[in-house]
């Protein structure tokens, strides 16, 4: 079928729908069970694509610095203070050169204490996850079938739609993560 960009919160909706065969939505506050479904579906359906991948277009990286205000635990002599848009990491590292060298470093809370400073942090962005014009198409697909996936068995007929949605999602994952 004709599938068309995915880059509102509706468009997304609407391709879910077209996944499930089901009707276009018109508006976000269509009174239909689908629009109820959806809704109540989409913070989660967000947050289990954005925890499935270290997706590209959401990595950020900081240099963290030592912060002399805040304490260290026991065995660590630096502490950080993640980035206020820090969702979860990707990779904490100290450069050598130009390479990127792991370390030790414990997560305690909204800090992270290691034995240096400077280190860098490469994290995925919290503020993207509800920038939904920011999704690349391949992304905000994958949330679509991801949404169809979780809502079919209450929108669908079709007891076979959870299986199909399944395969769908995983197709459309591995090309947001290619």
């Amino acid at each position: 079928g004709c599938l068309t960009m995915a880059t509102d919160k509706l468009g997304i909706f609407n391709l879910c729908q077209t996944l499930l065969g089901d009707h276009r939505l018109v508006t976000l506050t269509d009174d239909c069970e689908a629009r109820y479904a959806l809704d109540s579906s989409w913070d989660r359906a967000v947050a289990f694509v954005f925890q499935a991948a270290y997706w590209r277009f959401a990595l950020k990286t900081a240099t963290l610095t030592h912060n002399g205000a805040l304490t260290a635990i026991a065995g660590y002599t630096s502490t950080f203070a993640q980035p206020s848009n820090y969702y979860r990491p990707h990779a904490i590292y100290v450069l050598s050169g130009a390479r990127e060298c792991p370390i030790d470093v414990r997560q305690q809370g909204v800090l992270f204490h290691a034995n240096t400073t400077p280190i860098y942090l490469r994290y995925i962005d919290s503020s993207l996850i509800a920038t939904v014009g920011s999704w690349p198409e391949t992304f905000a697909k994958a949330v679509a079938a991801y949404l169809a996936f979780d809502v079919s068995s209450r929108v669908s007929q079709d007891p076979q739609a959870p299986n199909a949605m399944f395969g769908i999602w995983q197709q459309y994952f591995g090309a947001a993560e290619a």
